[in-house]
């Protein structure tokens, strides 16, 4: 337990708690990110089509009136500005009905990118001016490949390790936890470099840290509590480990004496009887390594 005096030295030695849960605040709202555009975009596009499809539905009945009232009402022009109306609505709603697809946190298919490139490029007339349907911004996001994250975002979801690291740093530990915001810090990190959020290298890594990754990354793959993926089972899990250990990037020792010593019956009999947080998040802050987003089976 902390005594008084250590309990002022944490509290004069942190930033401010409003300032922990801003940093925390804007984070978390990658991790709560659902789909590629927020619904306030995808309305946003709705409500540039809907007057479009309005303009020319003005514009086809104001070709039919001129025509009539020119005494020279031709039937099959007549149907043809019908047909050419319905042809050009039917368009765009099929466009909508594209992006409302391709904005889901799947695989990009190539049909579907190249959709997003006639939409990027078509041009909607809306009171004799024209407006893209998409801006770059949005066009930039739906193209995300897999899942709903940009690079942007992602990197902002990888540091939340350095945010625990700064967080951690802040608490008077006793001598033999001491190296615990160190240890935190690196359970991203991989062997070969590619890690986060330094990039350091094997010999780098506390061992602590390189546990924590495997076990982390177990966790990762088979935890039911994610909306947004399905819980792979043991075996699957295992089979990940041994070839990113044979990738280079975890330790394999480490995966082999998690694998012998079936390290992993820990994890799968753990329980959240009350940690419901995760049941909002799109996107758990250990769940975006590439490797894992590359194998993981999306909703």
């Amino acid at each position: 337990m902390f005594d008084s005096q250590i309990r002022k030295s944490v509290s004069l030695s942190m930033p401010p708690y409003s300032t922990i849960l801003a940093r925390l605040a804007y984070v978390n709202r990658f991790w709560l990110k659902r789909k590629k555009l927020t619904a306030g975009s995808v309305e946003n596009i709705n409500y540039r089509i809907l007057p479009a499809q309005e303009r020319l539905r003005s514009q086809a009945l104001g070709q039919q009136l001129a025509m009539y009232r020119n005494g020279g009402l031709d039937e099959a022009r007549f149907t043809a500005i019908d047909e050419q109306l319905l042809q050009d609505v039917q368009m765009l709603k099929e466009f909508y009905n594209a992006i409302l697809e391709v904005n889901e946190p799947t695989v990009l298919k190539q049909d579907n990118r190249d959709m997003l490139d006639k939409i990027k490029e078509y041009r909607l007339d809306v009171q004799d001016e024209e407006l893209a349907i998409i801006n770059s911004n949005e066009f930039d996001l739906l193209c995300i490949p897999k899942g709903s994250l940009s690079p942007t975002e992602r990197k902002e979801i990888e540091s939340h390790v350095v945010h625990t690291q700064n967080f951690l740093s802040h608490i008077p530990w006793t001598k033999e936890f001491q190296n615990v915001p160190t240890i935190a810090a690196a359970h991203h990190e991989k062997l070969n470099g590619s890690g986060y959020p330094y990039g350091i290298k094997d010999e780098e890594i506390p061992l602590p840290s390189k546990i924590m990754a495997v076990c982390d990354i177990y966790d990762a793959l088979t935890a039911s509590d994610r909306p947004y993926k399905r819980a792979m089972n043991t075996e699957k899990a295992i089979d990940i480990l041994m070839e990113e250990s044979g990738r280079g990037l975890l330790d394999r020792n480490l995966v082999q004496v998690f694998t012998d010593a079936k390290v992993f019956q820990a994890i799968d009999s753990k329980e959240y009887p009350t940690a419901k947080e995760f049941s909002s998040f799109s996107n758990h802050p250990c769940d975006v390594d590439e490797h894992l987003h590359d194998k993981a089976d999306l909703k």
